[in-house]
């Protein structure tokens, strides 16, 4: 649903972008939609960066066998949580390849009768609408409604980091403003 709404806002962000720069010609087409999942994928991966750190250790505390994903939450707090250089590596390697396709994918755009102002309106309507729309809870917030019965569960923890709001304040201004 939230990148369906990704993908069909980015769309009329760059057809809107289009008419306003190209204004001789009219062009039709799924580019600047598909462009905006390339910025949603690009803002989410930098929003939800811890998420991707914590990933090894929550994967091999699933292996456990724990009941229910609580348990795997709690056991984030007996263990303190470190990044590693290969988890940095994998992370760095997943920016630098959406980075290059998104670099190659504009330089096609200089090609005559390819509107890359849709391809840039898109991407940027969709790297703005990830923020907003792809935030994803951390690893250590706890639902309660999920919580077995008489589960104690650890000190509250915010559902999202502080950077992830200040992203999310950000790109919605930008977004109505724009």
């Amino acid at each position: 649903m939230r990148v369906g709404l990704v993908y069909v806002i980015s769309g009329f962000g760059g057809s809107l972008l289009s008419a306003l720069f190209i204004q001789t010609g009219i062009s039709v087409g799924a580019s600047g939609a598909l462009f905006g999942l390339l910025g949603g994928m690009l803002s989410e991966l930098i929003t939800n960066w811890t998420i991707y750190a914590n990933k090894v250790h929550l994967t091999a505390s699933n292996k456990k066998g724990f009941p229910c994903n609580i348990s795997v939450l709690s056991s984030l707090y007996m263990q303190p949580s470190c990044l590693t250089l290969a988890d940095f590596c994998v992370q760095f390697a997943a920016l630098l390849t959406l980075l290059c396709i998104i670099a190659v994918n504009l330089a096609v755009g200089l090609l005559p009768h390819v509107d890359n102002f849709a391809h840039i309106g898109g991407f940027l309507s969709g790297f703005f609408l990830g923020f907003v729309f792809l935030i994803r809870p951390q690893f250590k917030w706890i639902n309660q409604k999920t919580c077995p019965p008489g589960y104690i569960a650890p000190p509250a923890q915010s559902k999202h980091q502080t950077y992830q709001y200040v992203l999310w304040v950000i790109s919605l201004i930008v977004l109505i403003i724009g």
